[in-house]
Parts: structure tokens; sequence; C-alpha cells
């Protein structure tokens, strides 16, 4: 909270330090755009959040990646309280450069989750949802990190 006006204030950082892979790079914006839909609700913008899940990660996952991850936003939105800050998937100076802490959140949570270290991923969740209840969203987090081990063993040459 700011000293000088009694606000809230919400800071970016550097996305490099958040050491996401490319295909979490990739989540992350289609979840900008979700998060837009939302905020702007007469406008269709999860689509972009689609077609973006549908270009990386290929016709087969997806579709299946992308309703996931909507799935993994629409339960932390039913448990959080306050609003989500993130980065408007639109500015190019800032969208590809900076994360907010909200998303740095919301990215952690997933990888830490992905990369098996459950405590940690349920700490930041809990964390991310203000204490509420996040079992609905861990199990979504899983659900969508099933369907992103698929699709990268998919693309593994095979012998």
């Amino acid at each position: 909270m700011s000293k000088s006006t009694g606000q809230h204030t919400h800071q970016k950082h550097d996305i490099e330090a958040a050491g996401l892979s490319p295909s979490e790079r990739i989540l992350l914006i289609a979840a900008r755009f979700y998060f837009t839909s939302h905020m702007k609700n007469d406008q269709p913008y999860w689509e972009a959040g689609l077609d973006l899940c549908l270009q990386h990660f290929g016709e087969e996952f997806g579709p299946l990646i992308g309703v996931r991850l909507m799935h993994v936003v629409r339960s932390m939105r039913a448990s959080r309280k306050t609003v989500f800050q993130f980065t408007n998937p639109f500015c190019e100076a800032c969208g590809s450069k900076k994360i907010s802490d909200c998303e740095r959140l919301l990215m952690s949570t997933i990888v830490q989750a992905r990369g098996g270290a459950r405590s940690v991923a349920r700490m930041q969740a809990l964390i991310l949802c203000e204490g509420h209840d996040v079992d609905d969203m861990l199990s979504n987090v899983d659900a969508l990190n099933v369907a992103l081990c698929r699709a990268e063993l998919e693309q593994i040459p095979q012998l």
C-alpha cells in the first residue's frame, strides 16, 4: 500500500526473472486474454486466448489446453475476492516484458504443480486466492498440466 496515497500499488516485474518456458509464456498470454474478456465482457477476447493455444500447441492439444486454462482462471476467480491485476495483452511495450504479482503467483502455481512441488503450488495458490479454498483451482491446474505433458510428449521425435 502506498504511504502517500493510501491506495494499493501493483508492481510489474521483468518477465525474464519469472523463468517461464516458451509454453508457459503462451499460457500467460492466453490467460491475459481470458482476464480481458472478464473485464470487457462485451468482447470475446477469450477467443484470442484459445486461438493462441491452438497455434502453439496444435490441433489435437491446443483446444484442450486452452479450455483447461480457462477452467483454472475461472476457478481462481471464483475463490479470489479482490481484483486480479494483469498486464494488458495488447500492449506491445509491456506485454512481452512485464509480469504482475498476481500473474507471477498464478504461473508459479502452475509451474510448481507441474514440477511435483505440490505443497509449494498449494501455498502459491492460497496466497493468490487470499486464503480461500483452492481445491477446485488446483484440480484444474492438475488437469491443465496433464494436457501440457501429453502435448509435449507428442512433440518428442519417435526413434
